[in-house]
């Protein structure tokens, strides 16, 4: 699962080797704050047919790099709605015309990017955005064409923040049933950036900063916030004296933009790392003064709960399944009480995610107890003898209470397209429940993280794809069959993905964020004792 550091060069074009080298000096750096809709119409109203070479993307002037940008070529504009607190993209008309082999051809090239965007200041925000596709005669050719996109953001502070937005992906087809995505190609980070360096947006001080949004959008939507990533240039580090003795020191670090980290080409193993095209694309500090400030409300209950798990209620049938036996006997059922522990199912994140979880307890509970159950791929979990054996595992004073899975990671390295994917994870969900009801644990499935944008994703063809389309499309069956099945969906990508790309190694999240996670989701299970008493 995890990225290994070798010394194998991956088969990916040179030319991108120095790419960020090549970007031309940026001529203006500040969005452009549109008050009102007047305005903006004016603004989205601008003649599409000047001079390419005058490149007024988004109110701001974006210029390309020297060896790319389709996406970039196909945006009028990006503009900041600082009342409404959105950002939203304007692309080009769609201009079908008919070539001399009666094909469709466009002015657009993107017909239905996929883009990510990250507020970096006070604090950080990932932008949520939502597609507004256009009304096309040539749709069933064409495909969805994007027209506009409308972000939102939420952030607890006023004040300046850089503002990254980047393209994932030209044309995605993942809203084509059971379509093969393994060829196709992310857009290179290396001229994926489609903002300038340095652009940055003003959020203002008001009583409801990230929340004043009127628009018509489906609040279902709309990611609650269990918290914030604050700066806080006196966070302190880790460091030694010339005697190896742990010392603390102040974080020098002044506040600059939070630019998406990824690893270049030839850039693996650690003679590699230093290197002038390696390093600065993959460095760590920029995440270091960064730390998770909980909701003072949401922390207080999950500290109150948490302290007092020490025992959870089993409730089970008084007469269980056999394992061949997919009929009830009845529904008899008898409540106990046991010593809390909590299952992992799934494999190194779900191991990383234990190894989190025990120093969390170790401060808040420490009897509570944490285990770790391997499973990489949905159809391990297909036979309800995974459960049996995971429970005679722990047979005694510790059987499992709580059972969290996540599984995905696999899937997305293989990868198992969507449809099979969502064939395998339900049959896992039907296999668990029933596990559940005879066992008497408290079920619940989490969001797959996000991973860095190593390598092997950016190359093309990919030769992995834990990317976030994927990894999206994966976390979206996971919560729709949850609600199917009645299951606890417990989704952390809130507090991960404004730090998404922070894994020191390309594959785990590191304690920076995963304490925090652990934490969170330590405390949605603990709360759900008493919801079920």
């Amino acid at each position: 699962e995890e990225i290994q550091n070798n010394e194998d060069d991956e088969d990916v074009e040179s030319t991108f080797l120095n790419s960020n080298d090549n970007f031309v000096n940026q001529t203006r750096n500040e969005i452009i704050n549109v008050d009102d809709e007047e305005d903006k119409e004016n603004i989205e109203k601008k003649d599409i047919g000047e001079n390419e070479n005058t490149v007024d993307i988004a109110t701001i002037e974006v210029e390309m790099s020297s060896n790319n940008s389709t996406l970039q070529s196909d945006i009028i504009q990006i503009v900041h709605n600082p009342n409404e607190k959105s950002i939203t993209i304007s692309y080009k008309n769609l201009l079908s015309t008919m070539n001399a082999n009666n094909e469709t051809t466009t002015a657009r090239q993107c017909l239905n990017p996929i883009i990510r965007g990250r507020l970096s200041g006070p604090a950080l925000s990932i932008i949520q955005w939502t597609p507004y596709y256009a009304n096309t005669t040539n749709k069933k050719e064409l495909g969805p064409v994007v027209d506009k996109m409308f972000g939102r953001y939420s952030v607890p502070l006023p004040g300046k923040y850089y503002i990254e937005i980047i393209g994932i992906m030209c044309n995605h087809r993942f809203h084509i049933p059971n379509d093969d995505f393994r060829n196709q190609c992310l857009i290179h980070p290396s001229h994926h950036r489609l903002t300038a360096d340095g652009a940055y947006i003003d959020v203002g001080a008001d009583d409801d900063v990230g929340n004043n949004i009127d628009v018509d959008l489906d609040e279902a939507d709309i990611v609650p916030m269990p918290g914030h990533w604050k700066w806080n240039p006196a966070k302190e580090q880790n460091d030694y004296n010339d005697k190896g003795q742990e010392q603390r020191s102040p974080l020098s670090l002044s506040q600059e933009p939070l630019y998406t980290r990824y690893q270049p080409p030839f850039c693996r193993g650690d003679e590699n790392k230093t290197l002038p095209h390696c390093a600065d694309k993959m460095d760590l500090t920029r995440y270091e003064a960064y730390e998770f400030e909980f909701d003072p409300e949401l922390k207080s209950m999950i500290e109150t709960s948490l302290a007092s798990s020490s025992l959870s209620p089993i409730t089970r049938r008084s007469q269980p399944l056999s394992s061949s036996t997919a009929t009830d006997r009845g529904n008899t059922t008898e409540t106990v009480m046991a010593n809390t522990t909590v299952c992992l199912v799934g494999f190194s994140h779900s191991r990383h995610m234990r190894d989190s979880m025990r120093q969390v307890v170790y401060y808040q509970n420490p009897t509570i107890q944490i285990d770790w159950g391997k499973a990489r791929f949905p159809d391990e979990l297909h036979n309800i003898e995974y459960f049996n054996n995971m429970h005679k595992k722990l047979e005694g004073d510790n059987n499992c209470t709580h059972v969290l899975i996540g599984l995905g990671q696999w899937a997305a390295s293989k990868p198992l397209l969507f449809d099979r994917y969502e064939r395998d994870i339900e049959e896992a969900m039907r296999v668990a429940v029933r596990a559940r009801d005879e066992i008497g644990f408290a079920l619940f499935f989490r969001s797959i993280h996000y991973n860095p944008m190593g390598d092997v994703y950016s190359s093309c063809p990919p030769q992995d794809w834990r990317y976030p389309p994927v990894i999206d499309g994966y976390n979206v069956i996971i919560k729709s069959l949850c609600e199917q099945y009645n299951i606890p969906f417990l989704d952390t990508n809130a507090m991960f993905g404004p730090m998404w790309d922070s894994g020191n190694d390309w594959c785990h999240p590191n304690m920076q964020v995963g304490l925090p996670e652990a934490f969170y989701l330590l405390g949605k299970m603990m709360m759900s004792n008493t919801s079920n008493m």
